[in-house]
């Protein structure tokens, strides 16, 4: 019975079982405690697990551990263990066997997982943008991303009937294809950014206290599980990852939008601000000899210019000198009043 329940679970999990076998493992569910428990945790094991898009064969993967075992140079005391695997053992092998892979994004059951919801899998494609690079890239929906520097981008490679969902982990600008009948919806740390089609800008990296979603034209919905605010054009929200609130006010156009147009903005920023966003920019490693300079501040607008002109202006405006070793700036200096 319990080679039955094991064979029919993993065939479930891996969308393998016809509707006959299906009405079976959820009649030994209901029926047996122990199974009802071996059925959740084989669930919590699937989903933490990177598991194959392909099909899997618990048999072989049976005798491809065993081979393994065999193989180790304490097969004495190992063998004692091939026939006593348990089942969850097994069913966390078998989900890493394959070498095609996909994360599993969107729980295929729902919360109430005996209810078995035959939903398709979603496939997921994640983009990562590293320092020193930008990347823009079109959905399969139309819609635009410019994405910043050390910017990550997950998104299904197809989109739902009812909804558009992506998580942004990064900065990024949205142009945003219009679909009344399916909302687009960025998932970024604990905010989630609601439009039907518009263009806006959200900076969210997981270093900065705070995260922040500037409109540039039409309406966007930016919530939290507290509170909701609706932007329009010209303004901004910032959510405080502290005390999780969200606080709307007007920005600069220049100060937000300009990095997707290739131009550094500083307006009376902290050289310790500059430092952050000049290396992913050029993908460098910036160090501060005197921990008095990071609070001089500087204003510029640097559109296509070397690292060196940023350099020298930095030097000319504050009185910081530099030196290069290999990747790495060191910025010395006396400090700002």
């Amino acid at each position: 019975m319990e080679e039955k329940f094991e064979r029919l679970a993993l065939r479930f999990f891996n969308k393998e079982a016809t509707k006959e076998e299906i009405d079976s493992l959820k009649k030994l569910i209901n029926e047996n405690e122990f199974f009802k428990r071996e059925f959740e945790t084989l669930k919590i094991t699937w989903e933490k697990e990177i598991f194959p898009q392909q099909k899997f064969d618990l048999a072989r993967g049976r005798k491809i551990l065993n081979q393994k075992i065999d193989e180790s140079p304490t097969t004495k005391t190992r063998q004692l263990h091939t026939t006593t695997l348990n089942r969850r053992q097994v069913f966390a092998f078998a989900a890493s066997v394959s070498v095609v892979l996909i994360f599993l994004s969107g729980l295929f059951l729902n919360r109430n997982f005996f209810q078995f919801n035959n939903s398709p899998i979603v496939q997921m494609v994640e983009k990562f943008v590293p320092a020193g690079k930008k990347q823009t890239i079109r959905l399969k929906d139309g819609t635009m991303v410019k994405l910043n520097a050390e910017t990550k981008l997950m998104f299904p490679k197809n989109f739902k009937s009812t909804e558009r969902v992506v998580h942004l982990e990064g900065e990024a600008f949205f142009e945003v294809a219009r679909d009344t009948s399916r909302p687009f919806k960025i998932i970024s740390g604990e905010l989630e950014t609601q439009v039907l089609g518009t263009s806006f800008n959200i900076s969210a990296y997981p270093e900065n206290k705070e995260i922040k979603v500037s409109v540039a034209t039409g309406k966007v919905e930016v919530k939290n599980k507290n509170n909701k605010v609706h932007l329009i054009p010209g303004e901004q929200v910032i959510f405080s990852k502290q005390d999780a609130s969200l606080i709307e006010k007007p920005f600069n156009y220049k100060q937000e939008f300009s990095w997707k147009d290739s131009t550094l903005f500083f307006e009376d920023t902290p050289m310790s601000l500059v430092a952050k966003s000049m290396e992913r920019w050029y993908g460098i490693s910036i160090k501060f000899e005197n921990q008095e300079i990071l609070d001089c501040q500087l204003t510029g607008e640097f559109k296509n210019e070397s690292l060196i002109n940023v350099l020298e202006s930095i030097k000319y405006t504050n009185d910081i000198t530099y030196r290069i070793v290999n990747e790495t700036i060191f910025l010395d200096g006396k400090g700002c009043d």
